[in-house]
């Protein structure tokens, strides 16, 4: 077992190397950069346009209903519109995973669907909150607000785990390009997670020092949330770009693990 887990390992930097390779090349074709760039710029916008629109509020430019506006528009507002923009990204990721999937019948690309549909299950169904707070009923209740993040944590642990093994296992199930190839959407889904969990407690432990802090803490944490849901996004649609004209074929017996 070790030895083969260290085979893949060994194999790993090449692989990306040529995943890179051929990512580069898929955003040099025409009209990527374009597409590439107006992701980014209303990602942008729909990052800023609360702040800005608050900002103006507050020099008196404009008048608008400040707290509907918060609801509709403000990265950290459950339901919004940039909240709902991330999860089309997401599903957007998904579907590309998908037609990967079927085109090759590689498993690694039928575990992302299986991650991204988890992501956005979890995240707009309050899942982990819900969760938590179950979990956080069994410590002490001096414990306060660290035990409803233990208790998240021990769900995200879990989760994160079982999710952890059906990557590996399909990951060693499929041949070396497509290996490459999903691999490279593990840097901006763990990026993902790191601002979903880990920066999320951070938020919550200065939570109140003052109303400036929880703003730009705030800001950084749903904003880098956003653009790395557009990053995943684009790299599968890129994986896709990259794969056009391949033609589908039977992986052969050994190709599997060993490729």
């Amino acid at each position: 077992m070790w030895t083969e887990a260290n085979m893949h390992l060994s194999k790993l930097v090449p692989e990306l190397r040529m995943a890179a390779a051929e990512q580069l090349r898929a955003a040099r074709r025409k009209p990527c950069p374009l597409f590439i760039g107006m992701v980014l710029a209303i990602n942008l916008i729909l990052i800023l346009i609360y702040p800005v629109a608050s900002f103006m509020h507050g020099l008196h430019w404009i008048s608008f209903d400040k707290a509907a506006f918060w609801h509709e528009f403000s990265v950290a507002s459950d339901g919004s519109v940039p909240e709902v923009a991330g999860y089309l990204q997401l599903a957007a990721a998904a579907a590309a995973m998908a037609v990967l999937a079927v085109k090759s019948g590689a498993r690694t690309y039928f575990s992302w669907v299986i991650i991204l549909a988890y992501a956005i299950a979890d995240d707009s169904l309050l899942i982990h909150e819900l969760a938590g707070a179950k979990l956080a009923q069994f410590f002490p209740g001096t414990w306060g607000p660290q035990g409803l993040f233990v208790g998240e944590l021990i769900y995200f642990a879990t989760t994160g785990a079982f999710l952890a093994l059906i990557f590996a296992y399909s990951y060693v199930q499929s041949e070396r390009k497509h290996r490459a190839r999903s691999v490279l959407l593990l840097l901006p889904f763990g990026m993902l997670a790191f601002f979903a969990v880990l920066f999320d407690y951070f938020r919550e432990s200065i939570r109140g020092i003052s109303r400036l802090a929880d703003f730009f803490v705030g800001m950084i944490e749903d904003g880098s949330e956003l653009l790395c849901m557009s990053i995943i996004m684009l790299l599968a649609i890129g994986l896709v770009i990259a794969s056009s004209g391949e033609t589908v074929r039977q992986r052969p017996v050994g190709d599997q693990v060993g490729a």
